[in-house]
Parts: structure tokens; C-alpha cells; sequence
């Protein structure tokens, strides 16, 4: 029987270890127990696998790693546009503007004052009246006789009313329309008075009639339409219908309750406010009341009605 080389034996030993040792660093294994270095891309183990995916070593190549690689961005040059230079409007346009819209002010504001003072006199009168019968329980015949004109006017059925109820009536009725509301919707009806309508028929405020020889046909009405936008023969007389129309409608009954309201409370009579009885007066309902009141904000209208009541009292 052969003796084992001792030193054969050894040396068979420490290949193994090497051998196997340098087959786990081939799939990215460095046992710690070894004392060997991970390589220099590394600075701690390899993760455990999370989840219960399969943990892939480094180095090796699979489908699913090569499906994720992002793409390096790539720096284009982007051909722009040539820049086009929007010539602004020359300060004299703008001017020329504000000029027309101040125009458009001063053309109307007087007579709305003028209409708005008639308006106060006729309410005055009702109210001193109904302090002279409350005393004197006695009515004269030319106060009757004004008295009845106004409920005609002003579309108050008498009938077998009391002159007490006829004159609360009348003053429900007879109340002033502010500069404000009456200037946004002129401006909004007729484009700060360049409409044709504004300029051939002295319309500012979108009024109609149904009889063509008081108005003008528009030249874009609907076949099955049949109404005419009213003329007037003066800006005054456009002012005064459209505050009468405001003041008698059925239609504007909301917001002559708001004006009424606010008068017992002693609180001001403004734009804004009866801007919210107005809805029936556009096709745009709610709309057209958000329209006007924005008017009245831009412009700073509501001073005006400040003015006017302060003026008034």
C-alpha cells in the first residue's frame, strides 16, 4: 500500500479552494469569511433580493435589465421662428379711445341728471302731498287732477283705490334710475354709442317695438321675427322712455322691490344693486346682470350715484 504524499495532498487542497473561490467571483459572489476585497465598483454586498424577485448578479445581461435602460437625452437644435412683433396701438389710439368713451359720458349724463331731477320733483310732490292729508284728510281738485295724470303715466290702476294707496303706489313707481346702471347699459346696448341704432335712432338702451313706423328694421333679424328697434327724435327722450320702461314694466318688478327696500332702510340707492332686478331685461338672464355690474366696477360708475343722492338730500 502506497503512502499519500503529504505535500501532494496539500497542494490538491489549496487548488480546490482557489478554483472554487475564483468560480463564485465569476457570478459576482466574495464570500467576507475570505478576507477577499469586493471590486472597486462596489462599496457594500449586493442587496438580498426584495419582494421575492429574482436577484440578478452584476455583469450579466438580461432582457428585462435591457427593457429599463434610459435613454440618454440628446441635445437638439430647435429651429425657432422668426419673431413677430405685434405693433402696439400708438398712444393717440388709446387717447382717441378714452376721448370717444368720455364723449360718450358727457353725452348722456346730462340727461340722465335731467330726467333723474323731473323723477325727484314728481316724487317730492307725492311725498309732501301725503303729509298735507294725513293732516287735512282733504285733497284739492288740481292736486287730484295731477295726481290721477301721474297714476296714468306711470300705468297705476285707480279704479276704487284710496288716494293713500295711489300714492304709495306712485312712490313704489316714481323713483330715480342711477347715472350708473343707466350708463353701463347704454354702453353695453349700443357699444359706447357706435351702434347703428344709437346713431341713426337715437336708441341707447336695445329697446323695441312691434310697429314699423316707429322703428328700424335690423338687418340681420330672423324670417319668423317681426320686431323693430325703436327711434327716438332725441338722446333725451331715449333717457326718459328707458327710465319709464324700468319704472312700469311688469317685467322690472324686482327691481323696483330692491329700490323700495333700500329706501326704507335709508340705505343708498345704486347701480349694482338694482342690477339684480334686471335679469329679464337680456336673454342672458344671469349673465347680463354679472355684465352691467362689471361695467359699473371698471368704469367707477358708483361715484356717480354717490353724487347724485348726496346732491338730492
Amino acid at each position: 500500500m502506497k503512502l499519500i504524499n503529504i505535500n501532494n495532498l496539500f497542494s490538491f487542497i489549496f487548488l480546490l479552494i482557489i478554483s472554487n473561490t475564483l468560480a463564485a467571483q465569476g457570478y459576482g459572489y466574495y464570500p467576507p469569511s475570505y478576507g477577499y476585497a469586493y471590486p472597486p465598483q462596489y462599496h457594500y454586498p449586493p442587496p438580498p433580493p426584495a419582494y421575492g424577485y429574482p436577484y440578478y448578479p452584476p455583469f450579466r445581461s438580461y432582457p428585462s435589465q435591457q427593457a429599463v435602460v434610459e435613454t440618454p437625452r440628446v441635445s437638439k437644435t430647435v429651429k425657432t421662428e422668426p419673431k413677430v412683433i405685434t405693433r402696439q396701438p400708438k398712444p393717440e389710439n388709446a387717447a382717441s379711445s378714452s376721448v370717444e368713451k368720455q364723449k360718450f359720458i358727457e353725452l348722456l349724463l346730462p340727461h340722465i341728471e335731467n330726467e333723474n331731477n323731473k323723477i325727484l320733483a314728481d316724487r317730492q310732490w307725492l311725498e309732501q302731498l301725503s303729509l298735507k292729508i294725513a293732516v287735512t284728510d282733504q285733497l284739492l281738485q288740481r292736486d287730484s287732477k295731477k295726481l290721477h295724470a301721474l297714476g296714468k303715466a306711470y300705468k297705476v290702476s285707480i279704479g276704487n283705490i284710496s288716494t293713500a294707496d295711489l300714492i304709495d303706489q306712485l312712490l313704489w313707481r316714481i323713483d330715480i334710475i342711477p347715472a350708473s346702471l343707466t350708463l353701463a347699459q347704454a354702453a353695453n346696448e349700443t357699444g359706447w354709442g357706435t351702434s347703428r341704432f344709437a346713431r341713426e335712432a337715437n336708441n341707447y338702451f336695445g329697446i323695441w317695438t312691434y310697429e314699423a313706423d316707429k322703428g328700424l328694421k335690423p338687418k340681420h333679424r330672423e324670417a319668423d321675427k317681426k320686431h323693430y328697434v325703436r327711434k327716438f327724435v332725441s338722446v333725451a327722450e331715449s333717457v326718459s322712455f328707458y327710465m319709464k320702461l324700468l319704472n312700469t314694466h311688469p317685467a322690472y318688478r324686482e327691481l323696483r322691490d330692491i329700490r323700495s327696500s333700500l329706501r326704507q332702510e335709508n340705505k343708498q340707492v345704486s347701480g349694482t344693486r338694482l342690477a339684480q332686478g334686471l335679469e329679464k331685461y337680456s336673454a342672458k338672464g344671469s349673465e347680463y346682470i354679472k355684465l352691467i355690474t362689471l361695467l359699473i366696477t371698471q368704469n367707477q360708475w358708483a361715484q356717480l350715484d354717490t353724487d347724485r343722492q348726496t346732491a338730492s338730500s
